[in-house]
């Protein structure tokens, strides 16, 4: 069975209504097992641009949006829920994870920026336990063609964005 690791960026376009993320949740249960990190929902609590993708700075003159305890809640809730609907698995950051984290932040901790330590911990987690990691970060694949041409990763696993996971599976 294909398993599909959801990284925090796409739940976050799930969360604010964007239809490209729903259908690929809902693809991806079709297809195998849909896991989100711990990593992920801890990740809600941080501050984010409501109208961009996660990046390092918000767009030139508008600041991050930090949203209401209750909001978080609300929303983590709302991620839980796909539990039943989608049999969603929630994984815990395992020491195997761990390890892979600390070898990305070794080898490409530059390309990842400032979200290198939850990014790096996020591909761990794919990496130990996923066939493909689905995210709207356009530096991941470069990473992940780094790691693979280094033979740091024995099973490739591939980094898809969620348009290609909809339109090519």
């Amino acid at each position: 069975m294909t398993k599909f690791l959801f990284e925090t960026s796409v739940i976050i376009d799930y969360l604010h209504g964007q239809d490209v993320a729903a259908d690929a949740l809902f693809r991806a249960s079709e297809l195998g097992t849909v896991y989100i990190s711990k990593i992920t929902l801890l990740e809600l609590w941080l501050p984010r641009h409501l109208s961009r993708r996660r990046s390092s700075k918000p767009p030139s003159g508008q600041r991050l949006k930090q949203p209401s305890d209750e909001q978080i809640r609300q929303e983590i809730k709302r991620v839980c829920a796909l539990r039943s609907r989608l049999n969603l698995k929630i994984v815990p950051c395992s020491p195997a994870s761990q390890e892979f984290a600390l070898t990305i932040l070794e080898r490409c901790h530059s390309p990842l920026g400032r979200t290198a330590l939850p990014d790096s911990l996020l591909m761990g987690t794919g990496i130990a336990t996923c066939d493909y990691i689905v995210t709207s970060d356009t530096k991941w694949p470069r990473v992940m063609e780094q790691l693979m041409a280094c033979n740091v990763i024995a099973v490739p696993v591939e980094v898809i964005s969620p348009v290609q996971l909809v339109r090519d599976f």
